[in-house]
């Protein structure tokens, strides 16, 4: 079993037990602004969401016009199939939030149906800022990509009770624009299988354990840019792995597992 599916599988001894509580939320047609500070997010449509506590996706779907922010007390999973994610402005994870967005059958399977493959999407930009466990699997991203530090540093203690370690994936998506990733101290990282339009940067990422830095699979139609990244990026371990495919250049610690 890879390192990614060991940390996914600690998801499903997460015990949630929290209370909801939406506001503003009138109809899909005459949508305010939304906050939940623990629970299920009522599905429907809204102005602008804020999760301010632990919140999970699993009553239908939702669909927020402008941004949808996860704020630093705030914890969204939205590891469901059923249940799809629509976001036609900027997501938003201030310092300490935790973000976990989409699943499939491979890389972390869906609470709901372990069969299913999630489809969330963000119109404009996915924003980090010291996220501290960050998941994104399987989404539709229509500008960039831009996290900024982030984890607990040099350990792989659990961020909440019998719960995964602080960690960050980037798989299966597809990004518009560009991608920057940079500043993490945490205890793994990868970044996968992704259809980026623009540049990758993944500069300056320090993980707990050696296996950290996953970077393979992805076609990245401008360039790749690795730097200062420890342990050096590498390619998975198995069955077969696969090259970055780079449009433009490959570039330090990255030029060397791309085509």
């Amino acid at each position: 079993m890879s390192i990614r599916r060991k940390l996914a599988g600690l998801f499903t001894g997460v015990a949630v037990a929290a209370t909801l509580v939406i506001t503003g939320a009138t109809s899909v047609s005459a949508a305010g602004n939304g906050t939940c500070a623990g629970g299920t997010v009522a599905a429907g449509s809204y102005k602008s969401l804020t999760i301010t506590g632990f919140c999970t996706l699993d009553g239908g779907n939702v669909n927020v016009q402008l941004n949808l922010k996860v704020a630093s007390t705030g914890a969204f999973n939205a590891l469901f199939g059923e249940s799809t994610l629509t976001v036609g402005g900027n997501l938003i994870v201030d310092p300490g939030g935790v973000l976990a967005l989409g699943c499939d059958p491979e890389e972390l399977p869906c609470f709901d149906n372990a069969a299913a493959t999630s489809n969330h999407s963000v119109g404009r930009d996915l924003l980090v800022d010291h996220g501290l466990l960050v998941i994104v699997h399987d989404n539709h991203i229509g500008g960039n990509v831009e996290q900024d530090g982030g984890g607990a540093g040099f350990n792989c203690d659990s961020v909440f009770p019998n719960g995964p370690p602080d960690y960050t994936d980037y798989a299966g998506n597809v990004i518009g624009g560009s991608a920057s990733i940079s500043g993490l101290r945490t205890c793994w990282t990868g970044f996968s299988h992704n259809v980026v339009g623009g540049n990758v940067n993944h500069t300056n990422n320090q993980t707990a354990i050696d296996d950290g830095n996953l970077i393979d699979g992805n076609h990245i139609a401008g360039s790749l840019r690795c730097f200062n990244d420890a342990p050096a990026p590498h390619l998975s371990d198995g069955p077969t792995p696969i090259m970055n495919v780079v449009g433009r250049a490959a570039q330090g610690q990255c030029a060397s597992i791309s085509i």
